[in-house]
């Protein structure tokens, strides 16, 4: 798909038909790009008589004497104006975007939920995002890519689908007797309406569970990405899997997988969907993104990359500026239809690598460890029925399953292979919407441990919603953290004199990982 406007270019500089201008150009004109959006509009505010449940996070800014006025500042509040005049849909679709490697210190509206001072990458799209919609500063997700997705996919604690570590063909995959999100919609409903497909990186598959058609047989219609990260050849020249088929690919995979997914979807308007787009930046190998103006921030980098085992913090935000400048480009090509009934949720699978982290948090707390730079991430819901603000309340990544499950209108309960499983999903959507502003979890779980080996105690830890949390690293003592207080957990209370609170909420948390242990050994 053929981008409408330079990637890295103010909005201010497109003109009719996209072409450069000086100035905001004018939309009264049918050759205009936005103006099929805008008659689109016209023609749904004749057609119906009520509107889709959107908020405008603030006024519409509009240019002062010709001044530029950047995507992120001008183009997502406007789309949000734009659909708020689009009739409410029956039957939501569901947009799941994960980024890879990316806590919240490297963006810049979630920077100030973990420290001052921070220094985040440049990401305005996703901070117009979390403007106008519901942003989460409390999601919890597993330290390592492969069980923040089995987690997301299955509804279920790594403990009980044995997968704790990333997936590589030494050891077990995702078992295809879980129930995965695409597969619970097609048995969930007397009718299967939902298409779904997943674009990018997989990672939860290998040789002996569906080799490289692995997420078609974990239930999805169609897979465009790669099964893993990519390797030595990078960003630019990568093998890309087509529904099983190798392809050799040569554009900068942010970029691909943007378009791919952006096709799909659009050639579903009126057909409701499940799509995951989980994208393999900003993960290494680190690299300047191609074309630099995909970044032009953090763009101005020497084409080679750094030596291998060298992790350039420049290199890396300018991976994750490009992630942010396809996102922008990619809610706006989406078709105003399938816009206006799609749910987007845009969520880390984990923090960002320690030696990657903003200084001058603790190298030693980021990816790979249960620590919350390693754990806590980015959330961000956004679109059809969402209610705008900013929600610190615990949740965690497994929650999207049920999420899924009741915007699609599926009963867990009703579906018979689920009556012999425990999940862990709990559903969002009346915090989402706002009909329920309740807490819907009361604590919530992570753990790293060898695939199929709960039993090995690599880590785990919970916290609660009070913002106590109990944390086992390998043979070391238990720790002890009061998150209000020390979000950044450099002190243990558990090296001191407890307070009798202290005790409690110690052996409460620590009592529930126990039990948790126990009931999925039983499983």
């Amino acid at each position: 798909m053929q981008s409408r406007f330079r990637p890295g270019l103010p909005l201010s500089e497109l003109g009719e038909c996209g072409r450069l201008s000086s100035r905001v150009g004018s939309c009264a004109g049918e050759s205009c790009w936005l103006s099929p959006l805008l008659l689109h509009v016209e023609h749904a505010q004749r057609e119906a008589g009520e509107r889709s449940n959107f908020a405008l996070s603030s006024p519409l800014l509009t240019p002062d004497n010709g001044a530029a006025l950047m995507l992120s500042r001008f183009l997502l509040p406007l789309l949000l104006f734009i659909l708020s005049a689009l009739p409410a849909a029956a039957q939501r679709s569901v947009l799941v975007i994960l980024i890879d490697d990316i806590g919240l210190d490297t963006v810049g509206a979630f920077a100030p939920h973990v420290a001052p001072g921070l220094q985040p990458g440049s990401t305005p799209n996703l901070d117009s995002l979390a403007a106008g919609g519901l942003m989460f500063t409390n999601a919890i997700v597993s330290p390592l890519c492969s069980p923040t997705r089995a987690e997301l996919l299955t509804g279920r604690y790594g403990l009980r689908t044995k997968i704790g570590a990333i997936i590589n063909e030494t050891t077990i995959a995702l078992s295809l007797s879980e129930l995965t999100i695409p597969e619970m919609l097609d048995v969930g409903l007397a009718q299967p309406v939902y298409d779904h497909a997943t674009f990018g990186k997989w990672h939860l598959g290998n040789s002996s569970v569906g080799g490289t058609a692995a997420a078609l047989t974990a239930g999805f219609n169609h897979h465009d990405g790669s099964v893993g990260n990519h390797g030595s050849s990078g960003y630019v020249d990568w093998e890309k899997v087509i529904d099983g088929r190798v392809l050799p690919e040569h554009t900068f995979s942010t970029t691909y997988l943007t378009d791919q997914a952006c096709a799909w979807m659009n050639e579903r308007a009126g057909v409701p969907f499940f799509a995951l787009l989980s994208y393999t930046a900003a993960h290494t190998p680190l690299e300047r993104p191609e074309p630099p103006t995909l970044a032009p921030v953090y763009g101005d980098l020497p084409a080679e990359r750094p030596p291998v085992g060298v992790f350039d913090r420049d290199y890396f935000l300018a991976m994750v500026e490009a992630v942010d400048t396809e996102l922008g480009r990619l809610i706006s090509e989406i078709d105003p239809e399938v816009l206006a009934t799609t749910m987007i949720v845009i969520l880390g699978d984990n923090g960002a690598r320690g030696d990657l982290l903003s200084p001058p948090l603790d190298p030693d707390h980021g990816k790979s460890t249960l620590y919350q730079l390693g754990i806590r991430v980015p959330m961000i819901v956004w679109g059809a029925g969402v209610r705008v603000g900013v929600e610190p309340t615990l949740v965690a990544g497994v929650d999207l399953y049920a999420t899924v499950a009741a915007i699609a209108g599926v009963d867990l309960a009703a579906i018979p292979v689920l009556e012999e499983r425990i999940l862990d999903s709990v559903n969002l959507l009346p915090l989402i919407e706002g009909t329920d502003l309740s807490p819907p979890r009361e604590w919530v779980y992570a753990s790293r441990f060898v695939n199929g080996d709960p039993e090995d105690r690599v880590g785990r830890c919970a916290q609660n919603i009070e913002g106590w949390k109990v944390h086992k690293n390998l043979s070391l003592p238990w720790e002890l953290f009061n998150l209000n207080d020390d979000p950044l957990e450099a002190v243990n209370l558990k090296d001191g004199d407890m307070t009798p609170e202290e005790q409690l909420q110690f052996d409460d948390l620590k009592g529930k990982i126990l039990a948790l242990r126990r009931s999925a050994l039983a499983e």
